[in-house]
C-alpha cells in the first residue's frame, strides 16, 4: 500500500481516498462520557449523551436521530430524522425480543439455551406473517438449519474443530 502527494491511498495500482478522520469528545465532572463530535472528509457527526433521558441525540447530515436507553443501557426507543419511532423490547436474558416500527413488527422466540429458535416478521398491528425463518441447532450450539418460505431448508455442518464446513440447500452445496 502506498500514498501519493494528494493522501489517496494505492492498493494495486487502484486509487483511494484517504478519510480524513477527527474526534472531539467532552466528560461532565464525574468523567462521563457526555458528548462526542466527529468530522469525517467534512462530515461533521454530533452525539451528545443526556444522562437525565437516558439518551443519545445523533446529530448528521441525514437530521437528528434520539436513541433511547432502558435501565440495563439498550435501545428501547429510536426516533429517526424524520419522526418515525422504533421500540424495542427484551427477553430477561436481554436478547432482543421485538422491534415495533412504523410498518413492521419483528419477533424473536428463544430455546432453552438462547438461541434464536424463530424471528417473524408481520405488518405492524396485524397477524398477517411476511417473513419467518426457524431455526435447529446441535448440542454444541452450532445452528444444524435454517427455514424459511422463500429459500426452504438449509443445512450446515461443521469441522471437528467447530468451524462452519459446508452450506446446502436441498441438493445444492452453497459453502
Amino acid at each position: 500500500m502506498d500514498y501519493d502527494e494528494s493522501s489517496t491511498t494505492l492498493v494495486n495500482g487502484v486509487s483511494y481516498p484517504f478519510v480524513r478522520s477527527e474526534a472531539v469528545y467532552k466528560y461532565d465532572d464525574n468523567n462521563r462520557f457526555t458528548y462526542e463530535e466527529r468530522v469525517e472528509n467534512g462530515i461533521v457527526t454530533r452525539k451528545e449523551y443526556k444522562d437525565y433521558e437516558n439518551a443519545e441525540v445523533i446529530q448528521s447530515a441525514l437530521g437528528v436521530t434520539t436513541v433511547h436507553f432502558n435501565e440495563n443501557d439498550l435501545a428501547s426507543k429510536i426516533i429517526t430524522p424524520n419522526s418515525q419511532q422504533y421500540f424495542f423490547t427484551y427477553t430477561p436474558s436481554e436478547s432482543l425480543d421485538m422491534v415495533k416500527g412504523p410498518r413492521l413488527t419483528v419477533n424473536m422466540d428463544y430455546g432453552t439455551n438462547e438461541k434464536m429458535t424463530v424471528i417473524e416478521t408481520k405488518k405492524k398491528d396485524t397477524t398477517t406473517v411476511i417473513y419467518s425463518e426457524s431455526y435447529t441447532y446441535s448440542s454444541e450450539e452450532q445452528i444444524l438449519s435454517a427455514t424459511n418460505q422463500w429459500d426452504g431448508k438449509k443445512e450446515y455442518t461443521y469441522t471437528p474443530e467447530g468451524f462452519l464446513k459446508t452450506v446446502k440447500k436441498g441438493t445444492e452445496t452453497l459453502l
